[in-house]
């Protein structure tokens, strides 16, 4: 059976027509959209090249033209963990959905598939660069050629493996004991394999080492250091090289309010908290180099880098300049609500998913008030 959407055929990724976004309803307001699309966005839009790819809520992956949002293809069946951002390396479509399924991007067509035999394979969002996928199957720590789905390398880790965090010579993963619903958190290891050939550089013990008390939510690589919130309110840093620490926040901030990976923008470690404050912390000791408060997180997507800008999109979009000061908000223009991570391309227009009322959801793609890549 195939099933038929407007302007695509879904299955066999032929399409039927393109046709281009649609003009703005009056919900947008006085918006500068470009054009838009009937979409439930589950994650950030992927931008490459002159493509706009989305990963939609009902398990559909589909591509538009960046230009003018027409149909160029779509599929359904990738509806496990759809809320696992879209990644690219060249004209390779990478989607963890339970397996990873590798799509030519200009076409949509499945290039190849690997299924983890655990059925847990892909649940984790995979690092993808230069040509390489580290993946995260169950136990095991992969490096998977993305053009052939070929294994570079697979390290056995024991116990549940959670998204990797990617330096220069290695690839970090945080490695924590498989638990019940009724155990508490742990705090597991940081194991660095090397890049090349999958073999263990160091590994730190979170539970028993003073900088590490409780798990991290996620982990980044900021040059020659990687840094890690807790879910107990710490902010660390240790050293990519050899895993020793080089500075410890123990109360940085209220336990439970880290709940995501730190994001590089303007030189510093960006890192949103529940609550509603974003926080820039100095790579060299951690300490705050300026902050805002937000709508709190729960309620929306946690900030990217926009060109110069930092997006915040959680009800209202909102970007705030390299010092934390907010420079533009869609709330000023319109009562729309953005429903996803933006993500914007080199001509300075953001892409998001929108809601202008309940059941009216959209693909997004608008033009602020700001130049997004003049500098700041």
């Amino acid at each position: 059976m195939t099933l038929r959407l407007p302007g695509i055929l879904v299955g066999t990724v032929t399409l039927l027509a393109c046709n281009e976004g649609s003009p703005p309803p009056p919900a947008t307001g006085s918006l500068d959209v470009q054009w838009q699309v009937p979409a439930i966005l589950a994650t950030q839009p992927l931008i490459a090249d002159t493509i706009v790819v989305v990963r939609t809520a009902n398990g559909g992956v589909f591509a538009y033209r960046r230009a003018t949002g027409g149909a160029l293809w779509g599929f359904l069946g990738a509806g496990i963990n759809r809320d696992i951002p879209l990644q690219a390396s060249g004209d390779f479509l990478v989607i963890a959905h339970g397996a990873i399924r590798v799509a030519d991007i200009r076409s949509g067509e499945t290039v190849w598939e690997r299924v983890d035999p655990s059925g847990v394979g892909g649940s984790m969002p995979p690092v993808v660069d230069a040509g390489v996928i580290y993946a995260t199957e169950f136990t095991a720590a992969t490096a998977l050629d993305v053009a052939t789905g070929d294994e570079r390398w697979s390290t056995h880790l024991p116990g549940a493996i959670f998204p990797p965090a990617l330096g220069s010579d290695v690839v970090v993963y945080h490695v924590r004991e498989l638990l019940t619903f009724f155990q508490e958190l742990q705090g597991g290891e940081l194991v660095a394999l090397d890049r090349e050939t999958g073999e263990e550089q160091w590994r730190v013990d979170l539970a028993g080492t003073p900088s590490f008390r409780a798990a991290t939510p996620g982990i980044t690589a900021f040059g020659d250091r990687l840094i890690a919130p807790t879910y107990d309110g710490r902010l660390v840093a240790i050293s990519l090289a050899d895993g020793t620490p080089l500075w410890d926040i123990p109360d940085a901030a209220p336990p439970g309010q880290f709940a995501t990976a730190p994001i590089a923008f303007g030189g510093h470690a960006v890192i949103a908290r529940t609550d509603g404050v974003i926080e820039a912390r100095s790579l060299t000791d951690g300490s705050v180099v300026w902050s805002a408060t937000a709508r709190p997180f729960s309620h929306g997507a946690p900030p990217v880098a926009c060109g110069a800008y930092l997006c915040v999109s959680n009800g209202a979009l909102r970007l705030l300049g390299p010092t934390g000061a907010f420079a533009w908000d869609s709330y000023e223009e319109s009562t729309i609500a953005f429903t996803s991570a933006a993500a914007s391309d080199a001509s300075g227009i953001l892409f998001a998913g929108a809601a202008a009322e309940f059941g009216d959801y959209r693909l997004i793609a608008l033009k602020p008030r700001v130049e997004l890549n003049a500098p700041q």
